[in-house]
């Protein structure tokens, strides 16, 4: 069994759900893109905590194809052929984590404080799912991808200890910055997963949702370029094919 992508940003539609008129057209609109591609799908209710959901779990919450997870939760776990995870992100990275013995698949977001503000129990999100899920760290594979590259990230300050760079590009241009995709990597190895079995894609949502600096046209929403109450959000589907 392989992993399904289906990653969808600007060329596609705004996934934020407000921005729909009601909260049955949004749910229609995930559940069409679904057809064809995923039998059921959740979606954690991100915000930048260390908690993860199973999807067995949540199946309560009825029949439809489509549903969000109960309580907040930056990540899922699906195990069924055609089950999936959709995150609605707009610059943190999405990463996904297949354990390929048990065909086990977990899809996390990973903000900078899913990293470093863990929360009560010390864990972040990473070190949460090797220690609470039994994932093994011998036999995942991952990938990290779908977010902001250090040439537009910028921050006010980079944090103690970790690698600064300079923003290049953007609203945050000359700006200290972080390779955020590059921390991530690091906390996997630092759990004990190898080097050989993460990837990390070298692209940047906020460059690709650009065509120049003053051009809004691209592929990706991004929250660095548009802003807080602007931004929209991407729709980055990860599945366990059929």
């Amino acid at each position: 069994m392989n992993l399904r992508y289906l990653p969808l940003g600007k060329l596609t539609e705004d996934f934020r759900p407000e921005r729909f008129s009601t909260v049955t057209q949004f749910q229609k609109r995930i559940t069409d893109i679904m057809r064809g591609n995923f039998t059921r799908v959740i979606a954690p209710r991100c915000e930048f905590t260390n908690n993860i959901v199973a999807f067995a779990a949540e199946k309560d919450q009825g029949e439809s194809r489509f549903f969000w997870s109960r309580d907040r939760a930056d990540g899922a776990i699906v195990e069924k052929a055609g089950e999936g995870v959709v995150i609605f992100n707009a610059d943190c990275p999405v990463v996904s984590v297949f354990e390929v013995k048990r065909n086990r698949l977990a899809v996390l977001h990973v903000g900078f404080r899913s990293l470093f503000s863990p929360g009560e129990e010390k864990m972040n999100i990473i070190q949460r799912l090797f220690e609470s899920y039994d994932f093994p760290r011998e036999s995942v594979s991952v990938l990290i991808g779908f977010g902001i590259g250090p040439c537009c990230y910028g921050v006010h300050e980079a944090p103690t200890g970790v690698p600064a760079y300079v923003a290049e590009r953007g609203p945050r241009k000359g700006k200290p910055s972080i390779d955020l995709k590059e921390l991530i990597r690091k906390e996997f190895m630092a759990c004990g997963v190898s080097p050989t079995a993460i990837r990390a894609d070298s692209g940047c949502t906020a460059c690709a949702g650009r065509r120049g600096d003053d051009d809004p046209n691209g592929n990706y929403h991004s929250y660095c370029w548009d802003g807080e109450t602007q931004a929209g959000r991407n729709a980055i589907f990860i599945g366990l094919n059929e």
